[in-house]
Parts: structure tokens; C-alpha cells; sequence
């Protein structure tokens, strides 16, 4: 959907968290890609709030992903960060060990 202008880190922030509240996970990814694509800087939230969501729909090699982009842009990151990532790393073990 069409911001109406530029939108700022915030009003994404905003908006990821409803994603997040309503359990949007789709559409909180085609926000962060968005992000990305128009150069809006993604911040510690942004990359977190965004994480929860694929973390509660188990979606772990995203996850990853997403973290990998966001180290790439130079997004701080914290401890919740971290814990989720490795959280997400395990499971994404798991998952290809089940597979075998």
C-alpha cells in the first residue's frame, strides 16, 4: 500500500507492530522488503519486531535471513536480537536433522 509521502523508520516501526498484533506475518515482510527497496533504514525494532513474527510462525530460515540482511545495512542489534537468532539457528537445525 502507498504510504502518501516518505514514510520514516517510525511509521514502518508503527506499522510492523500492527502487522505483529494482528499476526500479519506476509505483510510485515512485504514492509521490511519495502524497506529495503525504497532505502528507509531499518532499525534494532524494526529487525526484532519482524523476527518475533517469523520466530511465532516458525519461519527460521527467514529469520536468518533477515538478520543477514540486516548486519549487512549495519542495523544494531541487542540482546533479544541475539537470543532469537540463535533460537531461530537451532531450530533450523532441527529442522534439517528431522528431514534426514
Amino acid at each position: 500500500r502507498s504510504f502518501g509521502g516518505e514514510p520514516s523508520t517510525n511509521q514502518c516501526n508503527a506499522a510492523c507492530s500492527a502487522c505483529e498484533k494482528s499476526d500479519r506475518w506476509q505483510q510485515a515482510i512485504t514492509l521490511e522488503q519495502h524497506m529495503m527497496a525504497e532505502q528507509i533504514e531499518a532499525d534494532v525494532i524494526t529487525c526484532n519486531t519482524v523476527l518475533g513474527l517469523s520466530q511465532n510462525r516458525r519461519k527460521w530460515r527467514w529469520a536468518l535471513a533477515l538478520v543477514r540482511r540486516a548486519h549487512g545495512r549495519a542495523v544494531r542489534q541487542d540482546t533479544l536480537t541475539c537470543s532469537t537468532v540463535v533460537t531461530a539457528h537451532a531450530c533450523a537445525q532441527e529442522e534439517t536433522w528431522s528431514r534426514v
